[in-house]
């Protein structure tokens, strides 16, 4: 790898800064990537906690995006065969998640030290058992209902639920385009956390995309869901204008 050496002079120069968009680029910016996401049919469906859910197409499967510990049910999740595409829950895999959380002896130190009397750590206990369970529970029920689904919707179209990470991604485009070998391979290395020049320009372009729908002071722009995913999924079917 090459090292650019400095001048004294350039050394000395401030950091530029580089000018925000105006209104008009910001909108224009927001257009465009409205309309490669166009070609994916999107729709919006309302899922069983009130939040909106965009919904893709690409030639008769179904997709939509979403968070590693979400469990959405909405209308296409039902009449469809869904598959969830993505990284296991954090509470279904981790070391530390895996079973009831106990406290060790440096915590029951710690509380002691702080005052907490038994019956307050025993309380203390019972709830954080209690929120183990329940998530567990909601996270277990939602596996058991997509398999239900799954065998109840046997001839219906495939619809996948895609975490919003680059194995989720990937796995969608091994179920999109099954003869291309690189999305196996792919897959399986961000699996074993391995990220290629590739992966980390995907999560870049995902970032900025996503960056269009907020505006400057953080708020959500109303009507404009996030796309940064569907626009990095045009581009790896080669969409040209999404690659630019």
């Amino acid at each position: 790898m090459s090292v650019e050496t400095l001048t004294p002079t350039e050394a000395q120069l401030p950091p530029q800064k580089t000018p925000e968009p105006t209104g008009f680029e910001f909108a224009a910016a927001q257009q465009e990537v409205e309309e490669i996401a166009l070609q994916f049919s999107p729709r919006v469906e309302v899922d069983d906690q009130g939040l909106t859910r965009t919904i893709f197409e690409y030639q008769g499967k179904t997709f939509s995006f979403q968070g590693r510990d979400e469990t959405p049910e909405y209308p296409t999740v039902e009449s469809s065969r869904p598959t969830y595409l993505g990284h296991e829950s954090f509470w279904l895999t981790h070391p530390s998640k895996i079973n009831p959380p106990e406290f060790d002896e440096a915590e029951v130190e710690y509380f002691k030290d702080a005052g907490w009397t038994d019956e307050q750590l025993q309380t203390k206990h019972e709830e954080e058992v209690a929120e183990w369970q329940a998530e567990h529970d909601r996270l277990t029920t939602f596996k058991d209902n997509l398999h239900k689904m799954q065998e109840a919707n046997s001839e219906s179209a495939e619809h996948f639920l895609v975490e919003r990470s680059p194995l989720g991604i990937y796995s969608l485009m091994q179920r999109l385009q099954p003869e291309n070998p690189r999305w196996k391979t792919e897959a399986e290395a961000v699996a074993n956390n391995k990220y290629d020049d590739d992966t980390l320009i995907l999560i870049d372009m995902v970032t900025a995309v996503n960056g269009l729908v907020v505006n400057k002071w953080g708020e959500d722009i109303e009507g404009h869901p996030p796309l940064g995913e569907a626009v990095v999924v045009a581009a790896l079917l080669g969409d040209e204008k999404a690659r630019d």
